[in-house]
């Protein structure tokens, strides 16, 4: 069976399906558009010739919005910009994991017509499940009212570090936790190919920081005491999430040992895999061919895991060492603690 089904749109009652069903999570750009434009295709047919149920938002107030109330409320837009697959794939992942929060943050609709809310409507629709959300349908009628809405700064993850208190690195560890620690998490870290994966929200950064509270002092270890290594990597977010795995996993004296031989490049052996990694981190960029941070991090990660491990880079058949190089199909290098020195404590 397909992963979408469109379907008319049928009146409230017992045996009312949605009109529109799919997986948000895992849909195509082009299939979710597809799906779209024959749901608001058909919601204009129903318009028109009348058969639309009432809609069920007829008071300003908090109400328990149904995916049913949420489709018949979709129904009477009164116009929208572009549905973002993005912004649903994070809400309907919001509503599934128990985390909506009542934040008032109004669904709103002025002379009978919906202007605000048709991202979270459809993702109570796709999600099936249902929501409680504050709506205003008092709102005056003004020309162009759909103008008027998110007209100032969308908040980031930075900004939500900022507002809780952390501020200074707060733009770099927002970075390092929303592109690179939750997908490392989630086995979703490609690297050099990214799979698909939802974007994570302001919200999500925020707990992801208060619950390992050691990523903040890895940060300050890393951009204060060894900028030098940071400047190799050429990426302070990857650099920054480096250091965390490597505390994590070992301790800030192994960090030293290991930023202060990157950041300098003293008195390394030319089969080093630290020299290796300089090497290939600072090596001059081909226009357009920019090494993204997951890269960075990948090649950084390797060299640590080697040099931990007192590998040397290996030699061809003439002496020449061979280069750093990372497959593209291999799994991400992750730095983990080494097992026999758990037993050891």
């Amino acid at each position: 069976m397909s992963d979408i089904s469109i379907m008319a749109v049928a009146a409230a009652s017992p045996a009312w399906q949605p009109a529109i069903a799919l997986d948000a999570k895992t849909v195509s750009a082009q299939a979710f558009a597809e799906a779209l434009e024959k749901f608001w295709t058909a919601v204009k047919k129903r318009i028109a010739n009348g058969s639309a149920p009432p809609n069920p938002f007829d008071h300003d107030g908090w109400y328990d919005i149904t995916p049913e109330m949420a489709e018949i409320g979709l129904m009477y837009t009164g116009g929208n910009r572009e549905i973002s697959l993005p912004g649903i794939r994070t809400a309907v992942f919001d509503i599934d994991s128990g985390d909506w929060a009542e934040t008032g943050e109004s669904i709103c609709f002025s002379d009978g017509k919906l202007w605000q809310g048709h991202h979270r409507l459809l993702s109570v629709l796709l999600s099936g499940k249902t929501i409680r959300n504050y709506v205003v349908t008092s709102a005056p009628p003004r020309k162009n009212l759909f103008a008027y809405y998110d007209q100032h700064v969308r908040r980031k993850g930075s900004h939500a570090l900022q507002v809780a208190g952390w501020n200074g690195a707060g733009r770099i560890i927002a970075k390092a936790i929303e592109h690179i620690a939750v997908r490392y998490d989630h086995d979703a870290l490609g690297i050099q190919k990214q799979v698909r994966f939802r974007p994570v929200s302001p919200r999500e950064t925020l707990v992801y920081l208060e619950t390992h509270p050691d990523f903040e002092k890895a940060a300050q270890l890393m951009l204060a005491s060894y900028s030098d290594a940071a400047d190799v990597i050429r990426s302070k977010a990857a650099a920054v999430f480096f250091a965390w795995k490597v505390i994590d996993a070992h301790d800030t004296a192994t960090l030293e040992e290991f930023c202060v031989a990157l950041g300098s490049g003293a008195n390394l052996d030319e089969d080093s895999p630290i020299l290796a990694a300089r090497n290939k981190l600072t090596a001059a960029e081909a226009p357009g061919r920019k090494m993204a941070d997951r890269t960075r991090l990948a090649y950084v990660s390797k060299a640590f895991i080697m040099w931990n491990c007192k590998q040397k880079m290996p030699r061809s058949r003439g002496g020449k060492i061979a280069p750093l190089n990372l497959d593209l199909d291999e799994d991400f290098p992750r730095i983990v603690r080494d097992p026999l020195a758990n037993a050891a404590e």
